[in-house]
């Protein structure tokens, strides 16, 4: 509902996705290794429920356990998250039916915690170590990277980049 606000202690990376009904809020639990979601429309923290988490069954193998930052692509019904234990950037189907479904995109990072995805297929996280902001295509295959701030988010409407950093 409008006016409506939620806080999520402890969570990282929030993101929604809107192309369902009601939107569904995805973040990232690094405290417990899962991805989360909860229906846009709840305050009640208890509707909270797990969407990925590297300890079930047919999971163990997720690059998954100190999730830092989730995206959304909506257009694919994509989720992307960064793991900043497994130093990558992974992505699932969000009509995911295994976690064979999972596809690790790049890998050899850093600390990779903020991510956004753009419509054009680009992705730009930003690295807490290096302190810089990185892009790459979606097929991963091709990297560029500039050095801004150490960053902490990052979010990019109308094609301006947003970045936040502790002074």
């Amino acid at each position: 509902p409008a006016g409506v606000s939620a806080n999520y202690p402890g969570r990282n990376g929030i993101s929604v996705d809107a192309t369902v009904s009601p939107s569904m809020v995805y973040f990232a639990d690094s405290a417990d290794a899962q991805i989360k979601r909860q229906k846009a429309d709840s305050i009640v923290a208890a509707e909270t429920n797990m969407f990925l988490d590297s300890w079930d069954a047919g999971y163990e193998n997720l690059h998954l356990y100190v999730p830092r930052g989730t995206t959304i692509d909506s257009a694919n019904r994509m989720l992307y998250w960064s793991d900043s234990d497994f130093r990558c950037i992974a992505r699932i189907s969000l009509d995911r039916t295994s976690g064979s479904d999972e596809q690790v995109l790049l890998t050899g990072l850093s600390t990779p915690s903020g991510i956004v995805h753009r419509p054009d297929g680009t992705l730009y996280w930003t690295d807490e170590t290096l302190g810089r902001v990185s892009k790459a295509t979606i097929s991963g295959k091709s990297a560029t990277t500039d050095t801004y701030i150490t960053p902490e988010g990052t979010t990019i409407p109308r094609s301006l980049a947003y970045m936040s950093s502790t002074v």
